[in-house]
């Protein structure tokens, strides 16, 4: 079973805040897809997987000599632009959406903080 840690898991775009984000455009079925993640600095031991990156729409960290489908426990990072999200009024709130959509998309995975 995998554990997903939520790290850095969900920065706020907005007005008042920014971070450096990555932003990618990708060919996708017939258009175009576009992705943004927050760069991260490197963490020993981890690495970045792009597919994983791809498939979550965010930047995912695997254990080196791991990728996001076969890793024990994965880290990654969101960038979220808020006016798009009008119902989540906290960041506890928006943390306990986060776990619920991976949680819904990802049968027997568990989260652990």
């Amino acid at each position: 079973m995998k554990a997903a840690w939520i790290v850095l898991a969900l920065i706020f775009l907005s007005v008042q805040a920014s971070a450096e984000v990555e932003k990618t455009a990708l060919t996708c079925e017939s258009k175009i897809c576009f992705y943004w993640w927050p760069k991260l600095p490197a963490i020993k031991g981890w690495h970045q997987d792009r597919d994983g990156s791809y498939e979550m729409s965010a930047n995912v960290l695997v254990p080196d000599g791991s990728t996001f489908a076969d890793a024990e426990t994965v880290m990654y990072a969101k960038a979220i632009y808020k006016p798009q999200m009008p119902g989540i009024a906290s960041v506890e709130a928006l943390i306990e959406d986060d776990k619920k959509q991976f949680l819904d998309s990802r049968p027997g995975m568990k989260i652990l903080e």
